[in-house]
């Protein structure tokens, strides 16, 4: 969790704060269990060019993909199980994603984060 923007931190994380992101990005074969948060998190300025294959996603708090930036990227054999709450964050920031075969798990989109845990006690 990031406290000064007060959302969580992708296991696999595209900061481009300072520009845009552009290189050929290879994502592949790949297992991320158990992350608190979303898996794979997009924000800053534009991301582009990133290729995911081969990608299992087992228990996610979140979701599978946080988009916070534009950008585009292809997904392919891309398996999500136990996601927390929904598949992909998108609030129309101009991300596109190129579907491939073999996805499973994260087709939902949501705009908004999970509201905050219930503190038993308080």
């Amino acid at each position: 969790m990031d406290p000064n923007w007060d959302f969580g931190v992708g296991a696999i994380w595209f900061y481009a704060l300072d520009g845009a992101m552009t290189g050929n990005i290879q994502c592949t074969n790949n297992i991320i269990n158990d992350s608190p948060y979303e898996a794979i998190h997009f924000i800053g300025s534009s991301v582009t060019n990133v290729v995911f294959d081969q990608i299992q996603v087992n228990k996610v708090g979140s979701f599978v993909f946080q988009f916070q930036s534009a950008g585009s990227a292809s997904a392919s054999n891309i398996v999500a199980n136990e996601v927390g709450y929904f598949g992909q964050y998108n609030c129309g920031v101009g991300f596109t994603i190129d579907f491939g075969a073999g996805n499973a798990g994260w087709n939902n989109t949501h705009c908004g984060f999970p509201p905050a845990p219930q503190i038993i006690g308080r």
